[in-house]
């Protein structure tokens, strides 16, 4: 049970950062904005741990003995990406201010 509670938490924060950057980004008609967001990241938030449950469950007894290396395998990956991209330059501010709220999106 706190298995699925914390999932909550987790989405619940994922879902208020989206639509804190948005409401940074977005400037016109913020009203129809934040409703429209707030339906699609409520939509996506609910319907990704079923995909994932139903997903996970069809895949489970035939990665069941290298899943530990998977996920090694895909987070340093994510590390040696992130620590790259800290030791590049930023030449130009515009493109890494619509890079960064590209990301965003």
């Amino acid at each position: 049970m706190i298995d699925v509670f914390l999932l909550a938490l987790a989405l619940s924060v994922d879902a208020f950062v989206v639509a804190f950057s948005y409401g940074l980004v977005i400037r016109k008609k913020k009203g129809a904005s934040a409703l429209k967001i707030a339906t699609a990241t409520g939509l996506g938030q609910w319907i990704m741990p079923i995909l994932g449950w139903y997903g996970a469950r069809s895949v489970y007894k035939q990665i069941e003995a290298i899943d530990h290396w998977i996920a090694f395998f895909v987070f340093c990956a994510l590390g040696i990406k992130v620590i790259a991209d800290s030791f590049r330059r930023v030449t130009n501010r515009k493109n890494f201010r619509l890079n960064l709220m590209l990301k965003f999106c």
